[in-house]
């Protein structure tokens, strides 16, 4: 003779009710993860663009000599300079994009009214590409001066700007981007 057995099992609302915790759950966490992830990669772009400059004067420096003689106010020619260490896709124009997707424009030391403020020059890059937002400096727009001491991150000790672009230190130094917080 068989006996009949109770088998236990999770009733619907149970099972139910654990879902809708787990959603719970993943609907507050996902979100922050996005975040970080994000955050983590605009860092990691920084950092890459600073090595990239870095590296690059390095050599345009080998190439022409000292740094402090070189034609900044002639854009088009730092940007000839450079287009080789960088590897830009494209000649000619104020600001060029590299394979990895960085868009660059280099220039002269000069304010917007002029004022020498740099002997040397300036580095802005989109780390996202020109054509996408939101083009802000602090979120995808860092900069660099370049000058005697290299390559020098805005906003550091020996860089400091006063302008949105002075986080560019913070976000390599700290890892940590000021938008995102």
């Amino acid at each position: 003779m068989k006996k009949n057995q109770l088998l236990k099992a999770f009733s619907l609302p149970e099972i139910l009710l654990a879902l809708t915790i787990i959603g719970v759950i993943s609907a507050i966490t996902v979100p922050t993860l996005k975040d970080y992830s994000d955050e983590m990669t605009v860092v990691s772009q920084v950092k890459k663009a600073y090595s990239d400059m870095a590296a690059a004067t390095a050599a345009v420096e080998t190439k022409y000599g000292d740094l402090q003689f070189w034609p900044w106010s002639d854009k088009a020619s730092m940007m000839d300079k450079y287009g080789t260490q960088l590897m830009f896709n494209e000649s000619g124009g104020t600001s060029r994009t590299t394979q990895n997707g960085f868009t660059w424009s280099i220039s002269d030391g000069k304010d917007d009214v002029g004022v020498q403020y740099t002997v040397g020059g300036v580095a802005v890059v989109d780390i996202n590409n020109s054509i996408n937002p939101p083009n802000k400096a602090g979120v995808d727009l860092f900069a660099f001066r370049i000058n005697k001491d290299g390559v020098v991150p805005f906003g550091s000790p020996s860089a400091i700007s006063g302008t949105d672009f002075d986080d560019t230190y913070s976000v390599i130094n700290t890892g940590k981007v000021p938008s995102f917080h």
